[in-house]
């Protein structure tokens, strides 16, 4: 198996957006609309991988992807390069169990840790490239996704990864037709009422991040069970903590940092 890569200095780096969708594919097209429009200074990915599940991913499809999907849509829109945000049909990935079977949902123990495993290699897979950057969405899917992916982002990230939530306001979020504020204005109904879209408001949510990527390369840690990764960076982190510990013992005046014990005098003590 091939091992986690660690990321060199680069001259470019590469941003990659990965996205969490379901039955929501506008979650994706915010978060972009929130990166390569409204950030500053804007981060516009290369490439858009999005995961998904069986059920939800044929709807994804002809919504964002191929030159009339919203994400071309929302390229084109705001002059972002033509070269920017690719997303074909490809990269769509459906999450599938350890068999190799497509999870129609996660609706279960078992698919929860089959969709861990198959997040968590394709973070590994994206992160052999030195020259990539993360920027991870978790605002689509199930909660169990988005938790999955900011574990698995978590074990390998490098300085340069990103976690993100991002919110609209209401009443987009319960339209439809809405997956990024335009530039010109737009109308849409909703209940009998006219919302014009210049009132959306998108929110991009920075969520810190542990990123311990270097400390799983030290390890040696391959590709595989996420549970046993998670488990093995934290007894090594345990371990290099409890020995490098400072222990005082008073009446005899000992100062032990791990095997190292060192009996000092009455004033260096009390210092």
């Amino acid at each position: 198996m091939s091992q986690i890569g660690r990321r060199v200095h680069a001259k470019e780096s590469i941003p990659v957006a990965v996205c969490l969708a379901g039955f929501s594919p506008a979650v994706v097209t915010e978060t972009l609309y929130a990166l390569a429009v409204q950030n500053r200074p804007r981060i516009i990915p290369k490439r858009v991988i999005i995961l998904t599940t069986e059920d939800a991913c044929l709807q994804i499809i002809s919504s964002l992807c191929g030159p009339k999907g919203a994400i071309r849509r929302l390229a084109a829109e705001y002059g972002l390069p033509e070269e920017s945000m690719i997303c074909n049909s490809s990269d769509v990935i459906v999450l599938r169990s350890r068999t190799g079977k497509p999870l129609r949902d996660i609706r279960s123990s078992k698919d929860s840790i089959d969709a861990g495993e198959a997040i968590a290699e394709l973070l590994d897979k994206l992160n052999s490239d030195p020259n990539v950057e993360l920027h991870c969405s978790i605002a689509g899917g199930r909660k169990t996704m988005g938790a999955l992916l900011a574990l698995a982002l978590q074990l390998c990230a490098r300085p340069g990864d990103r976690l993100y939530h991002v919110l609209v306001n209401e009443p987009f979020e319960r339209i439809p037709e809405f997956f990024y504020p335009t530039r010109k204005p737009c109308v849409y109904f909703l209940d009998g009422r006219r919302i014009d879209s210049r009132k959306a408001h998108i929110d991009l949510a920075e969520i810190p991040l542990v990123r311990l990527g270097d400390v799983a390369e030290s390890l040696g840690l391959e590709r595989g069970d996420l549970a046993r990764r998670a488990k093995a960076i934290e007894i090594a982190l345990n371990e290099k903590i409890q020995r490098h510990c400072v222990v005082l013992e008073i009446p005899h005046r000992l100062v032990k940092v791990g095997d190292i014990e060192v009996r000092l005098p009455p004033q260096e003590f009390a210092l």
